[in-house]
C-alpha cells in the first residue's frame, strides 16, 4: 500500500487517503471508534474539526516512526473497541485551564509532534505578533516556554508533512496580505525561514488535502477579501505550483475538506458573508466538488440562518458520510447532516456561549461518538456538547478560559489516551491548555 500523506489543520486531521476500503479501526484522541463510525480512508477534515495528527490511523497510514507514537499513547491493542463493541459513556472532568504566555494576538492552534519525541506539541499563530510559536511538550502535558519564528501576521495555520519526511510542517496564511508561507520542519522541533506562495487577499482560514491524488499534500485557502478559494499543489518535493482561484461568495471565512460525496475525491466546503464590492451576498455554507483532478466546482450553497465562520467536518452520526459543524459570531452552532449523497440537511442549531466562531471535534466521553467544543470568543467561556450517538447533542459543560479564545484544538496531550483542549487566547495573548480526564 502506498505512503499516504497525512495533515493536521488548526484543528484538524486531514488524512487524504489513496484507495477507498475502510480501515478496521480509526483512533480519534486515544479512543477507538468503530469502522462504523464512517471514518473511512478517504476522509479530510478542515481547519476546525480538531483532531490530531497522532491519531492512530493503522499501520499502514502513512505515519513514519516520527509520528508521535510512544509506548503510553494510549492507542494499544486494549484501546479499541471492536467493530461490534458497545462502548459506555465515561464520567468526563477537564482540569482548570493552564496559561502559557505567547506572543501579542494569539489566533489559532494546532497539536503535533514538533520534535519526534512521542509527545504533542502545541503551534500558535500569532497575528499582531507577526509569529509562530512552537510550545514543546514536556512530555506529562505541560509545556516548555515558546520558541517563535518571525511570519507576517498569521492568521490561521495547518500542520502537515508536505515533503514526505516524516515530520509535521507548518503552513500560515498570513493576514492583511496575500499569502501563504511554508515552513518546513528541519528535525529537531525546528523550522526553516519559510517560503511564501501568492493566493488571494486576506486568506482566512487554511484546508490541507491531497486533492489530485499524486500522494502528496496540498493546500487551499479561503481569501475573505479575495472572494476566492486558492488551490496550491504540491510539486512532490514540498514546494507548490501557482495558485489555482475559485471563486467564491464574497468574504469567505473557514473552509475544510472532506469526501462529501464518496467518490474517492476530497472536496471542500466554504463559509462567506459580507459585501462583494457594493453588493450584499447573503451568508452561505458553499459545497466545492472535486472534480476528480484537483479542480472545483460549486455544487450547492445552504443558507446558515446566521453569520457562518469556522467549518469542521467529522461523520457525527455514524452513517459512514461525512457531517459539518459550522461556528458563527451569534451564539449558535451548526450541525448539518449529510444525506448520504453529499447534500446536507437543514441545520440543527445548538446554543453555545457567544461568538463560538471555531470548533474542536473528539469523542470527549468515551462512547464511540464523535462530541463537539466551541471556544466563545465574545463570552470569555469554552463549552462542550455530548453527542448523543446519533448526530444530536447535549450541552454537557461551560467553563471559563483565557480571554477571546479564537482558535481550539483536541488532541491527547498528556498521554492518557483521552482528549484535551488546546486555546489560543486573542485577548490574554496566551496558549491555554485544559487537560481532561474520563472515569
Amino acid at each position: 500500500m502506498r505512503t499516504l500523506p497525512w495533515a493536521f489543520v488548526g484543528a484538524g486531521l486531514l488524512c487524504a487517503c489513496g484507495g477507498r476500503t475502510p480501515l478496521d479501526i480509526l483512533s480519534i484522541q486515544g479512543q477507538r471508534v468503530s469502522t462504523d463510525a464512517g471514518l473511512g480512508p478517504d476522509a479530510a477534515f478542515g481547519q476546525d474539526a480538531g483532531f490530531s495528527p497522532d491519531a492512530g490511523l493503522g499501520p499502514d497510514a502513512g505515519f513514519g516512526p516520527d509520528a508521535g507514537f510512544g509506548p503510553d499513547a494510549g492507542f494499544g491493542p486494549d484501546a479499541g473497541l471492536g467493530s461490534d463493541a458497545t462502548p459506555s459513556r465515561c464520567a468526563w472532568e477537564i482540569a482548570p485551564e493552564v496559561l502559557y504566555p505567547a506572543m501579542s494576538s494569539a489566533m489559532s492552534v494546532a497539536a503535533g509532534d514538533m520534535d519526534g519525541d512521542g509527545h504533542l506539541d502545541l503551534v500558535v499563530g500569532n497575528l499582531n505578533g507577526q509569529t509562530i510559536s512552537i510550545f514543546h511538550n514536556q512530555g506529562d502535558g505541560t509545556f516548555a516556554t515558546q520558541v517563535t519564528y518571525r511570519n507576517f501576521q498569521p492568521q490561521s495555520l495547518a500542520l502537515g508533512d508536505f515533503d514526505g519526511d516524516g515530520r509535521p510542517d507548518v503552513v500560515a496564511s498570513n493576514g492583511n496580505g496575500s499569502t501563504v508561507t511554508v515552513f518546513r520542519n528541519v528535525g529537531g522541533g525546528k523550522l526553516d525561514n519559510g517560503t511564501s506562495y501568492a493566493v488571494g487577499g486576506y486568506p482566512n482560514a487554511i484546508a490541507l488535502a491531497d486533492f489530485d491524488g499524486d500522494g502528496h499534500l496540498d493546500i487551499a485557502s479561503a481569501n475573505n477579501t479575495g472572494a476566492s478559494v486558492s488551490i496550491l499543489r504540491n510539486l512532490g518535493d514540498g514546494t507548490f505550483a501557482a495558485q489555482v482561484a475559485v471563486a467564491f461568495g464574497s468574504r469567505p471565512q473557514g473552509i475544510a475538506a472532506g469526501d462529501f460525496d464518496g467518490d474517492g475525491h476530497p472536496d471542500l466546503v466554504a463559509t462567506s458573508w459580507g459585501f462583494l464590492g457594493q453588493t450584499w451576498v447573503p451568508p452561505m455554507v458553499g459545497v466545492l466538488h472535486n472534480n476528480g483532478d484537483g479542480s472545483f466546482a460549486l455544487q450547492a450553497t445552504y443558507t446558515p440562518g446566521s453569520v457562518p465562520n469556522g467549518v469542521a467536518v467529522a461523520d457525527l452520526d455514524g452513517d459512514g458520510h461525512l457531517d459539518l459543524v459550522v461556528g458563527d459570531d451569534s451564539s449558535m452552532i451548526r450541525v448539518f447532516l449529510n444525506q448520504g449523497d453529499g447534500t446536507f440537511a437543514a441545520p440543527t442549531l445548538l446554543a453555545a456561549g457567544f461568538g463560538p466562531a471555531h470548533v474542536a471535534i473528539a469523542d470527549f466521553d468515551g462512547d464511540g461518538h464523535l462530541d463537539i467544543a466551541t471556544a466563545n470568543y465574545e463570552d470569555i467561556t469554552l463549552s462542550l456538547f455530548l453527542n448523543n450517538g446519533d448526530g444530536t447533542f447535549a450541552l454537557s459543560t461551560t467553563v471559563s478560559v483565557g480571554q477571546f479564545p479564537a482558535g481550539v484544538t483536541a488532541a491527547d496531550l498528556n498521554g492518557d489516551g483521552y482528549p484535551d483542549l488546546a486555546l489560543a487566547s486573542f485577548g490574554s495573548n496566551s496558549l491555554g491548555v485544559l487537560l481532561s480526564r474520563c472515569r
